[in-house]
C-alpha cells in the first residue's frame, strides 16, 4: 500500500485547489461528462473555479456524508466522496426504505494510480458506513469508464441495473 494519510476534508482553499486539480485531471484523462451534461449543464472541459467552488461546498454541507482525501505529504493524490441516502429496495409496490452506502466519487493522480491509494480511501470509507450501521455501499459508473468499473468489480461490486439517458431537445 501507498505510504498515504486519508484525511476528512475541510472547508479550506489548500482542499478546494486539491480537489478541483484532482477533478480536473480525472475529466480530462476519461474526457468525462462533468456536473451532469445529460440535465443540461456544464460539460467537462469548461468547469471552472466557481462551478468548482459550489460543487465542493456542497459536497461538504450534505448532512450524511464523507469527503476524503488521500495525501502525500503536502500533495493531494485522491479523493473519495462518499453519501448514505434512503432507497426503496423493494419495488415501486413496496414501501421497505433501507439506507446504504454510495461512492459519489473517486478520483486519483495518474502518478499514484497502481499504488492502493483508491483502496485506502475506500477503506476508509467503509469504517465509516459501518459505524453508522449501513452494510450495503452502491456506485455509478460511466460506461466509458472501464477502468474504474473493472476496479469495482475487483472490489466485489455487482452491476445490476443500467441508468440511461436521451436529450430530446
Amino acid at each position: 500500500r501507498a505510504p498515504v494519510n486519508i484525511i476528512e476534508a475541510q472547508n479550506t482553499e489548500a482542499d478546494f485547489r486539491g480537489f478541483a486539480a484532482l477533478d480536473t485531471e480525472f475529466n480530462r484523462a476519461y474526457d468525462m461528462i462533468g456536473f451532469g451534461e445529460e440535465y443540461g449543464r456544464i460539460p467537462a472541459g469548461e468547469i471552472g473555479m466557481d462551478e468548482y467552488r459550489v460543487d465542493f461546498e456542497a459536497q461538504l454541507a450534505h448532512p450524511r456524508s464523507r469527503f476524503l482525501f488521500a495525501k502525500d505529504g503536502d500533495k493531494y493524490i485522491g479523493y473519495l466522496f462518499g453519501t448514505i441516502e434512503a432507497v426503496n429496495d423493494g419495488g415501486y409496490h413496496t414501501y421497505r426504505m433501507n439506507e446504504v452506502g454510495r461512492i459519489e466519487s473517486l478520483a486519483v493522480a495518474a502518478d499514484a494510480q497502481g499504488q492502493g491509494v483508491s483502496s485506502r480511501l475506500r477503506d476508509a470509507f467503509f469504517e465509516w458506513l459501518k459505524s453508522e450501521g449501513v452494510t450495503i455501499c452502491r456506485v455509478s459508473v460511466k460506461t466509458k469508464n472501464e477502468k474504474a468499473a473493472a476496479i469495482y468489480h475487483h472490489w466485489g461490486f455487482e452491476a445490476d441495473e443500467v441508468r440511461m439517458w436521451k436529450r430530446i431537445g
